[in-house]
């Protein structure tokens, strides 16, 4: 990927939202998250833990557009997300899935924001990977974890 395009890619993402107004109107539409009694910290530090997770969220979402871009144009073709069912009958949804040759690849964002996501998450992925492992039989699954 040339760095004119992954630049272009990363401005549009991370800076191109006017943030800042969202996070107004945010406070605006919901002061009693921001102010009150019972709450631990300022509004400011309310304010600046938004933006911040904020950035967070739309930085994955970056890395996951430019990975899946990257993985293109190294042949590989992007699949369907939705892989199945598990044991429940709970749809498995991939975040990126691609295929070459006798290779399957899954591109997993990582969100690791408190442990029990974190539990959450990986029981989730064990699922994945034997639906995968159902619906590709003579694939070799690789598991990329960002």
């Amino acid at each position: 990927m040339k760095y004119e395009l992954f630049n272009k890619k990363l401005h549009s993402k991370i800076f191109g939202d006017d943030l800042q107004y969202e996070i107004v109107l945010n406070v605006l539409k919901n002061p009693k998250r921001y102010t009150g009694l019972f709450r631990i910290t300022n509004t400011k530090t309310k304010l600046i833990q938004n933006l911040t997770q904020s950035c967070e969220i739309k930085f994955g979402d970056f890395i996951q557009e430019i990975l899946t871009a990257y993985i293109q144009e190294m042949g590989y073709e992007n699949l369907d997300k939705n892989i199945g069912v598990d044991e429940n009958s709970n749809r498995l949804n991939a975040n990126q899935i691609f295929t070459r040759d006798d290779n399957l690849i899954e591109q997993k964002i990582r969100d690791d924001h408190d442990s029990t996501k974190k539990r959450d998450q990986y029981a989730n992925l064990i699922k994945k990977i034997k639906a995968l492992k159902q619906n590709f039989l003579n694939k070799r699954i690789k598991l990329y974890v960002v």
